[in-house]
C-alpha cells in the first residue's frame, strides 16, 4: 500500500492552509487614511492657490512656504488644476446593502438602509466623487458584518478647515474613496492561487483510508484508557473512534488541493527588494520582488521566515499558473514596437521590463524558491489599466494600485523583502497612532506634519517633472517613482537599525498587542512618521501628475 505523510502531518498541513499566516500582513486602513491625507493637501493647495477659506494658522504657514520656497507658487497653482479632475472622477463603488443601525445613519437616511440619493439614471459606481453622501472604510463592499460608512470621519487636524461639513452638511469625500481604492489591492485573492501537491497526494482515496483508519486506531487506543477510569464511556467509543477519523477524512478532502485562496497570500507582489542582490539567481526585474531565500535587511531570513518557509515546503505550496493573476499582470513588459516590448529591454516608460517566465518556471518551485513580482510592477499595471479605462467606473479604482504601492514602499520590512523582521507589529502600531504620528490632535503638530508633507511632495513632483523634461513626455514614471520611495525608505531604516525587530514577528503569532508594543515608543515614532510623511508626500506628487497625463 502506498505510504503518504503521516496522520500529524495531515492534520498541521490542512489546518495551516485553513488558519491565516501573521508573516503576510494588511494595512488597508494605513493605506485608506495616507491616501485621503494626500487629497486634502492637494485641497489645501487648491484653496491657498485661489485665496478661499481655511484656519488662519495654516494659511499663515503655507504662505511661509511660499517665501522661502518660490516654486512653490506653481505648485499650489497644479493642485488647484488637479484637485477638481480627481473629484470628477466615477466612484467605482460597488452597492453595499449591509444594514446601518446607528441612530445618526438611520436619521440620515430614513431607514437602516444606506441612501446614496443617486440622481435618476445614475447608479452609484458611476456617481462623481464630488457627489458621494458619505465617506466608506476599507470593509465597504467586502461582505462585513456591520455597517461599513464612517459616521465618525472628518480629515485629519488643521486639514478640516479645507474641507469642512458633517454627516448632515456637504463635504468632500473624495480622498477617503480614492483611499478606498489604495487599500483595494489588499482584497485580490486572485492574484496569488496556489496549489499543494503535498495535500494532493493526501487526497488520495488509498492514502485519504489510510489516515481515516490510523485517527480511528488512535482514537479508540485514547478510550482504552478512559475506560479504565469511567466504563460508561466505553459505549461511546466506537462511534468517537469511527466518527473522528471520519472527520479528518472529511476535512482533508473538502479543501481544493488545486486552487488554494486566501487574503494571507495576496502580499506576495507587494515588496521590492531594494538591497543590493547577488548575481545569481538573476533578478526578473532591475530590483526584485519577494524571494524568501534573501529576506531581510542583509540578505538573512529571520526564524519567521525560515517558519513560513518550511511550512510552504512541507505543503509543497505552489503558484497555479493558470489560475493565478499576478504572474500575467505584474509581469510587466510595456511598449509599442521593437525592443521596447520585448521581455528585459528598455520598456516604454524608460525603464527595464521584466524577464518573462514561462508557467514552468513559475510552477515549479515551492513559493519560498521563488522570485515573486515586485511591487513597481504592481503599481505599472494599475496605472496602464486605469489609463486604458479613462472616464470609466474603473479608473479611480486602477489608480489604487500605484498609491498602494507607493504606501507599501513606506514600510521597511517591504523595502527588504521581509514577511518578518518585525513587519506586522510595524505595520499594526502605525495603523494604531496613525492620528498622532500626522499630528491630527493638535494644531502645532498638524501644521508641522501638511508642511512636511507639501515640502517633500514638491521634491517627488520635481522628481517627476525632469523625468518628464528628460524624456519629452507627461507620462509619470510610476516604477521609478514607486522604487524611489522604497530606496528612501531602506536606507532611512538602515540608518535606524532598531526598525527591524526579528523577535516581535515570533512574538506577534501568540501575543499581537505586546509584539504591536514594541513600535510604540518614541525612537519608533520618529521614524514611522518620517516615513508615513515621504509615502503621503509621494501619494500627492502621484495624484497632482497623474491628472496631466495627455489623454
Amino acid at each position: 500500500m502506498p505510504r503518504g505523510p503521516s496522520r500529524a502531518l495531515a492534520l498541521v498541513l490542512a489546518g495551516l492552509l485553513a488558519m491565516p499566516l501573521p508573516a503576510h500582513a494588511h494595512n488597508e486602513p494605513v493605506h485608506q487614511a495616507m491616501t485621503d491625507f494626500a487629497y486634502h493637501v492637494l485641497l489645501a493647495g487648491e484653496r491657498f492657490s485661489r485665496g478661499q477659506s481655511m484656519s488662519e494658522r495654516l494659511r499663515s504657514a503655507l504662505g511661509s512656504l511660499e517665501k522661502t520656497n518660490p516654486g512653490l507658487t506653481a505648485f499650489f497653482a497644479d493642485a488647484a488644476a488637479a484637485a477638481p479632475k480627481l473629484r470628477v472622477l466615477q466612484s467605482g463603488l460597488p452597492p453595499d446593502p449591509t444594514p446601518c443601525i446607528s441612530p445618526a445613519l438611520v436619521a440620515l437616511f430614513g431607514s437602516p438602509v444606506p441612501d446614496w440619493q443617486l440622481p435618476s439614471g445614475t447608479s452609484l459606481e458611476s456617481l462623481r466623487m464630488r457627489s458621494l453622501r458619505v465617506p466608506v472604510t476599507v470593509s465597504y463592499g467586502h461582505q462585513p458584518v456591520v455597517c461599513a460608512i464612517d459616521e465618525t470621519y472628518a480629515p485629519s487636524g488643521e486639514l478640516k478647515s479645507v474641507n469642512p461639513g458633517s454627516l448632515t452638511l456637504p463635504r468632500d469625500y473624495t480622498g477617503m474613496t480614492l483611499g478606498y481604492w489604495a487599500a483595494a489591492p489588499d482584497q485580490e485573492k486572485k492574484d496569488w492561487v496556489l496549489r499543494s501537491t503535498t495535500l494532493e497526494a493526501l487526497q488520495n482515496p488509498v492514502v485519504l483510508g489510510a489516515i481515516g483508519a490510523s485517527v480511528t486506531v488512535a482514537v479508540s487506543a485514547v478510550c482504552v484508557l478512559a475506560c479504565g477510569f469511567f466504563p460508561p464511556a466505553c459505549v461511546a467509543c466506537p462511534f468517537v473512534a469511527v466518527g473522528a477519523g471520519g472527520i479528518v477524512m472529511d476535512e482533508i478532502a473538502s479543501i481544493d488541493a488545486d486552487s488554494l485562496e486566501s487574503g494571507d497570500y495576496v502580499g506576495f507582489g507587494h515588496f521590492v527588494d531594494m538591497k543590493a542582490t547577488p548575481a545569481s539567481p538573476a533578478p526578473f526585474d532591475t530590483k526584485p520582488g519577494k524571494f524568501m531565500e534573501r529576506a531581510g535587511p542583509a540578505g538573512v531570513p529571520d526564524t519567521t521566515e525560515d517558519l513560513v518557509t518550511l511550512l510552504f515546503d512541507i505543503g509543497g505550496i505552489h503558484v497555479n499558473h493558470d489560475e493565478a493573476q499576478a504572474p500575467k499582470n505584474y509581469q510587466t513588459i510595456v511598449g509599442t514596437s521593437g525592443m521596447s516590448g520585448t521581455s528585459g529591454a528598455i520598456g516604454g516608460d524608460f525603464h527595464r521590463n521584466s524577464t518573462a517566465r514561462s508557467p514552468s518556471q513559475w510552477e515549479s518551485p515551492t513559493i519560498p524558491h521563488l522570485q515573486l513580482t515586485a511591487v513597481d510592477n504592481l503599481a505599472m499595471f494599475g496605472y496602464q489599466e486605469a489609463r486604458a479605462k479613462k472616464g470609466t467606473p474603473l479608473e479611480a479604482k486602477l489608480l489604487g494600485w500605484p498609491l498602494h504601492a507607493i504606501g507599501d514602499a513606506s514600510v521597511p520590512m517591504h523595502a527588504v523583502g521581509a514577511s518578518g523582521y518585525g513587519h506586522r507589529p510595524y505595520e499594526d502600531a502605525v495603523d494604531m497612532v496613525f492620528g498622532d504620528l500626522v499630528g491630527s490632535g493638535s494644531t502645532a503638530a498638524s501644521v508641522s506634519a501638511i508642511t512636511q508633507v507639501v515640502l517633500r511632495a514638491f521634491k517627488w513632483r520635481k522628481f517627476i517633472q525632469d523625468w518628464r523634461a528628460l524624456h519629452g513626455t507627461t507620462e509619470v514614471p510610476v516604477r521609478d517613482l514607486v522604487t524611489a520611495v522604497a530606496e528612501n525608505t531602506r536606507v532611512k531604516a538602515n540608518a535606524t537599525p532598531a526598525v527591524f525587530k526579528a523577535a516581535a514577528s515570533i512574538v506577534y503569532i501568540i501575543d499581537e498587542d505586546g509584539a504591536t508594543a514594541a513600535y510604540d515608543n518614541p525612537a519608533m515614532a520618529a521614524i514611522q512618521r518620517d516615513l508615513l510623511l515621504e509615502g503621503i508626500a509621494a501619494e500627492v506628487a502621484f495624484l497632482l501628475s497623474v491628472t496631466e497625463v495627455a489623454p
